[in-house]
């Protein structure tokens, strides 16, 4: 061949025009010399190793499962080469340079097969793999076409009283500590709040995470999606070439879209819409798939266009703490809170980290407002400490987060407040947590000074164990009853975990809380072998609880694919009773 791929009429095998060897058994480092070298000197741009310069150009570099596969499959390829040589030899002299002329074809064959196969293997089996071969489709799903047919399931009619089609209804709002636990991967938040947004939640749809904000007042919102594993794509997610814009996204490239397929009425296509107030922006970062969408034109974000959701795309996984950003909440949002204290009956104590914001809050509520301030002591225990100073004995206790889960402060008064008091759940699918803007309203209670667990050593089919466990104050009709579990593993939990508890009263199920340990600040899968996990948390008795035998009883599952875990030896459902109790009216119990 000469430099350019080609053979030389001396059946010579040449690389940068020079003049090689006679054909003789090539060694699995000489074929991946070879294949390196076409790709150092310009035989990339061929269309069979196009993919393969791509790989050779990827940061970060292919790893280790891609280089061992690569030499693995050279070494097959040589193999076969140089039995092929051998026969070769057997040949007569008069027919050695038309077989010599045929093995040619043979090496480019081996070359291509085994650049495909080890890319395939990088492809298929690192992250990394799969991230670069999404990114060589680019990041939208380009089309040519400006309209499509629908589905006829999916034409709208104008038939009088025809029900309308809804959609599948969303994923629940959880913490972004439980949607880690539940998606498997660290989600990247946003530093902050973007002006005229509250901040409602997260939502777990399989491998994705979606962060959702809502424009304040309504009619718009932002949305934050990102995936390990890229997103599902469908026709109403194309957009033709020209409406799609090349951005610089921090240290990444990406690239933006505003407009979106559309239904006119009385159409059985959809036709695509350049003014629709959609704003899509996509990128990759450390592996992880990225969408920013903006949607609605309200006055109160209109100002975010395509340069601002660059900027604000850029800030994603930002760790800045926001306490320390300044004040980042707007006046609503702290009347609206405000608003929502003096609502709720007294006495209650309303603790507030960073302290120093609880004056916006004094001059607004007549509950008593204390600061939650932390020493320079970064441990738990210290900050269960200075939490204990600021906390009322008894009672009921909002506690005020601004910046929700951005510093490392917010975290560990977080991890302190879950062992330090009792969330309390009022209704199922409840998480104990209010959203306004930046500010996060979570109430808890008080429990006794002294309580006592009962030991249980229950152990799971997964290997947790369930060391004790009890309701540790006395149940009252209309008030939160606080409920203490210790869990533990002797080995690592590598499956996620969400603890269910259940009250049933004359077998009605009247109260429940479902979430992840130290509601979702203890996830199972980080805890450390033989630790004992305290998870603690209130259930809201109803005030109309009836007269009659209740119980409380426990277990847990895996929240991916929903299996309960049952109790090693225990027959019938698979739970575990912690707690009975008889009720005899509305102000005697026993």
């Amino acid at each position: 061949m000469n430099g350019n791929g080609q053979e030389s009429p001396d059946g010579h095998i040449g690389t940068s025009g020079r003049k090689g060897r006679r054909l003789s058994p090539l060694s699995p480092d000489a074929i991946e010399g070879a294949l390196t070298e076409r790709l150092q000197h310009g035989h990339a741009e061929e269309e069979r190793f196009g993919f393969a310069a791509t790989l050779a150009n990827a940061t970060p570099p292919a790893d280790e499962t891609f280089q061992r596969t690569l030499r693995d499959t050279i070494v097959a390829e040589a193999a076969q080469t140089g039995e092929r040589q051998r026969e070769t030899r057997i040949i007569p002299h008069r027919g050695r340079e038309m077989n010599t002329r045929k093995w040619y074809p043979t090496l480019r064959i081996a070359f291509t097969l085994a650049a495909t196969a080890a890319i395939l293997a990088f492809v298929f089996v690192t992250p990394w793999g799969r991230t670069l071969a999404q990114s060589a489709l680019r990041f939208f799903a380009r089309t040519e076409r400006m309209t499509f047919p629908l589905e006829p399931s999916q034409v709208v009619t104008s038939v009088p009283d025809a029900p309308a089609a809804t959609a599948q209804p969303p994923a629940p709002l959880v913490s972004i500590a439980e949607a880690e636990t539940q998606a498997g991967f660290d989600v990247a938040e946003l530093p902050f709040v973007p002006d005229g947004f509250h901040y409602l939640g997260a939502r777990v749809y399989d491998s994705a995470v979606s962060l959702e904000y809502q424009a304040q007042g309504g009619g718009g919102s932002l949305i934050v999606m990102q995936s390990p594993e890229g997103f599902v794509q469908s026709r109403w997610d194309e957009v033709p070439d020209h409406a799609i814009v090349p951005v610089r996204i921090g240290e990444v490239e990406g690239e933006f879209a505003r407009g979106t397929f559309v239904v006119y009425a009385g159409d059985d296509t959809a036709t695509w819409n350049p003014d629709a107030p959609i704003l899509r922006l996509r990128w990759v970062k450390d592996g992880i798939w990225f969408q920013m969408t903006r949607f609605g034109d309200v006055e109160t974000i209109t100002h975010l266009d395509r340069d601002d959701l660059t900027q604000l795309a850029a800030a994603v996984g930002d760790r800045t703490r926001v306490a320390d950003a300044g004040a980042q909440f707007a006046p609503e949002d702290i009347v609206a809170l405000a608003q929502r204290l003096n609502e709720v009956p007294a006495p209650r104590t309303v603790a507030v980290f960073p302290g120093d914001y609880a004056a916006a809050l004094t001059e607004r509520t007549a509950h008593p407002v204390v600061p939650v301030a932390l020493g320079a002591d970064p441990s738990p225990a210290a900050a269960r400490a200075s939490l204990g100073e600021a906390l009322p004995e008894s009672g009921l206790v909002d506690v005020v987060l601004i910046g929700q889960d951005g510093g490392e402060g917010a975290k560990k008064v977080r991890a302190a407040l879950e062992q330090a008091l009792y969330r309390i759940y009022r209704e199922p699918g409840d998480t104990g947590v209010e959203t306004f803007g930046t500010l996060q309203r979570i109430e808890y209670v008080t429990g006794p000074e002294e309580e006592t667990l009962q030991p249980l050593g229950t152990t799971y089919n997964n290997g947790v164990e369930l060391v004790a466990a009890g309701i540790v104050d006395t149940p009252r009709p209309g008030e939160p009853l606080p409920i203490a579990l210790e869990w533990r593993a002797e080995s690592p939990v590598e499956a996620p975990l969400t603890v269910f508890a259940h009250l049933f009263c004359e077998g009605r199920l009247l109260a429940q809380r479902d979430a992840v340990p130290g509601n979702g600040q203890f996830p199972a899968t980080g805890w450390e072998p033989g630790e004992v996990v305290r998870d603690q948390f209130a259930l809201q008795l109803p005030e109309d609880l009836p007269a009659g035998q209740c119980r409380v009883q426990v277990g847990i599952y895996n929240p991916t694919t929903g299996k309960r875990y049952r109790p090693i030896g225990v027959e019938g459902e698979p739970s575990v009773v912690i707690g009975e109790f008889s009720i005899h009216g509305a102000d005697e119990t026993l």
